[in-house]
């Protein structure tokens, strides 16, 4: 797996994780929208949309979801807690939410 950070000879994994992206980090962006729209950044293991619609289908489209649960290292958070109750009713599910 790659490393996130960089070494003196290395660069980084991704350009988010660059003193430019922290300088500019409207020009990564566009780079990254031109060149990689749907970025992985490794080490920190999330995907970064950059593109408006590729964002709009990946909460529209029925194959995608924002749930948690469907994680690879999900971990229930303590129960009682707010974590915990969004977890269970989902801010972003579509299913409505019970107080």
């Amino acid at each position: 797996m790659a490393n996130a950070t960089a070494t003196p000879n290395a660069q980084p994994a991704s350009p988010i994780l660059t003193e430019a992206y922290l300088t500019d980090p409207n020009a990564i962006i566009r780079q990254l929208r031109e060149d990689d729209p749907v970025h992985f950044v490794p080490g920190l293991d999330f995907w970064l949309a950059t593109r408006y619609e590729d964002v709009k289908n990946l909460f529209t489209h029925p194959d995608f979801t924002n749930d948690p649960r469907a994680w690879n290292r999900y971990e229930a958070p303590p129960a009682g807690t707010f974590r915990a109750w969004t977890a269970e009713n989902g801010l972003f599910s579509g299913r409505e939410i019970s107080l």
